[in-house]
């Protein structure tokens, strides 16, 4: 198998995927941030998120709610939004501000 990763026609196509995927994460993250207030914001930069706005973008981003007793199927997606959200917090002026 010549090329290796970079060349494999099925890893480019996922690595796309999830790249597109990343931006609409990252792209709800900032509406998210942009919509919060002051508290809320100090808590995301504490790492502590405010549950009825989580599950709102959740919803609006069409993960629905994880069913008891089973596996998450959009568990990964959950956190990259976290981890976008608290990017946001970084870019506004981190702990300090």
């Amino acid at each position: 198998m010549s090329g290796g990763f970079a060349t494999n026609p099925v890893i480019q196509r996922i690595r796309q995927e999830r790249e597109t995927i990343m931006a609409g994460i990252d792209a709800k993250a900032q509406m998210v941030w942009e919509a919060m207030d002051a508290n809320q914001k100090l808590g995301v930069r504490f790492g502590l998120f405010p549950v009825e706005v989580i599950a709102k973008a959740e919803t609006e981003m069409g993960w629905s709610p994880q069913v008891p007793g089973k596996p998450d199927p959009y568990a990964e997606e959950k956190e990259d939004l976290c981890i976008a959200m608290m990017n946001c917090a970084s870019k506004d002026g981190g702990m300090r501000a």
